[in-house]
């Protein structure tokens, strides 16, 4: 008998994170099948309105809502913006349902107390401090989080210019001392994270390889629990 291979959903907010999200998928988990959901015009809704509004909440669950529809196995959003509608649907989907940072900043509190993240995209970043605050709380750390802003990295990767955007932001990098870990916030940003190894001894974590590992044991595990209840 022949296995079907799992298959996963990513839903997208930029056309920027769907390579990265792509090239970590055939590195680490070859045999998965996925499909990407787009809409692009989440992140200039978002930046327009300041916040997550109650439309923009019910966007992520109808893009949810359509994933399900398509026989996954477990859904994976890669902007970072939207972490608080992700947990929303999540806790009342019949699947797994990753926001895009959690496993990294997971990762990252392992790592050490003094944690930098880089980040491209500026009104993602204080969802993001407020979901990495709750998740120390929750581990019990004592760990600080400090945000870096990258100048004109998103509107170099925008308009092609992908070797400007990594260098810019291995320079941000460069001038960080003294942090245990640096994270690279968004998705798009992964293609600077080979340079940044080169460029500075602490680690650096990057989110689609977390967020696609974690989804990776949790579809897994549930597959396994599954197949000992037949």
């Amino acid at each position: 008998m022949v296995t079907e291979r799992s298959k996963i959903a990513f839903i997208h907010a930029t056309r920027l994170a769907i390579d990265p999200i792509e090239v970590t998928a055939k590195r680490i988990w070859p045999e998965v099948r996925t499909v990407s959901l787009l809409d692009d015009s989440l992140e200039s809704d978002l930046k327009k309105a300041g916040n997550l509004t109650e439309t923009l909440h019910s966007r992520i669950a109808d893009l949810t809502d359509y994933a399900c529809t398509l026989n996954v196995d477990g859904i994976l959003f890669t902007c970072s913006s939207f972490g608080d509608a992700i947990e929303e649907v999540a806790q009342r989907a019949p699947l797994p349902v990753l926001k895009p940072n959690e496993a990294m900043f997971r990762n990252a509190l392992s790592g050490g107390a003094r944690i930098a993240m880089i980040y491209t995209f500026e009104p993602a970043v204080s969802g993001m401090e407020a979901e990495f605050g709750r998740l120390a709380k929750e581990f019990g750390s004592t760990a600080s989080l400090t945000s870096v802003f990258c100048a004109n990295a998103l509107d170099a990767k925008q308009s092609g210019d992908v070797a400007e955007h990594d260098r810019l932001i291995r320079e941000c990098g460069r001038r960080l001392s003294g942090f245990d870990v640096i994270l690279l916030a968004q998705f798009s940003m992964a293609s600077a994270a080979e340079g940044m190894h080169q460029t500075t001894k602490t680690p650096v974590l990057t989110s689609p390889e977390a967020a696609l590992t974690d989804l990776r044991n949790r579809v897994e595990i549930l597959q396994q629990k599954a197949a000992q209840s037949c």
